[in-house]
């Protein structure tokens, strides 16, 4: 999987190594879609983090870093 990893922040797409990968809902208003979420680590600067998608409305978020 390639994200822009906020961390980096060099405008460029960073491999990352899936560590964990979850499926659920979201939730928006009155629609429900699925995501997937996923904790990964950028294999550039070896800092862990989360990546949220929810496919069906093309929407990515990330939270970094992730602290144990």
């Amino acid at each position: 999987m390639e994200i822009e990893c906020p961390i980096c922040d060099d405008g460029k797409l960073h491999e990352v190594e899936v560590l964990e990968e979850k499926k659920g809902k979201f939730k928006r208003r009155n629609a429900e879609f699925d995501a997937e979420v996923y904790i990964v680590v950028c294999k550039d600067c070896g800092t862990k983090g989360i990546v949220r998608r929810v496919r069906q409305i093309n929407m990515e978020s990330y939270e970094f870093p992730l602290e144990d």
